[in-house]
């Protein structure tokens, strides 16, 4: 009677095994086509993003606005001798390296639009011939 139940174990456990490892070996097939799918996403919203990053950098706000839609957050900053924002402060003397914000106020303006879930783009506008023109620009992913 003995050696029957030592076989019975034996094969009740290799059956475990062998179907406990069925299993996992299905997970790891689907981790491998999640990370793809995942990868792949990711690599179509870089190139999303870097698309329209480059078009946003050449569009005036209006142009912007036509194709993008209304930015999600938008602001006028004003610009004087006595406010300048600790964050633009290089953005500002690299735009005015003549320093005519000391002169008279110059305003910027900040228009942020939303790309896929978590990305988003803040473009940096400024006044020229009366046309808001993109001067620098910050994606956040």
């Amino acid at each position: 009677m003995m050696i029957k139940f030592k076989h019975i174990v034996f094969l009740v456990f290799l059956w475990i095994l062998i179907f406990s490892c069925e299993d996992k070996k299905d997970t790891v097939i689907n981790s491998k086509e999640e990370t793809h799918d995942a990868l792949a996403k990711n690599e179509k919203t870089a190139l999303l993003i870097s698309k329209t990053t480059k078009e946003l950098n050449m569009l005036s706000l209006t142009e912007a606005t036509a194709k993008y839609g209304t930015p999600q957050e938008k602001e006028i900053i004003k610009i004087t001798a006595n406010h300048i924002p600790f964050d633009l402060e290089a953005l500002i003397k690299e735009q005015y390296p003549n320093k005519e914000y000391l002169n008279y106020e110059i305003e910027i303006t900040a228009a942020s639009w939303k790309v896929q879930e978590q990305s988003w783009i803040q473009v940096w506008y400024t006044l020229k011939n009366k046309v808001w023109m993109p001067i620098d620009i910050l994606v956040t992913i």
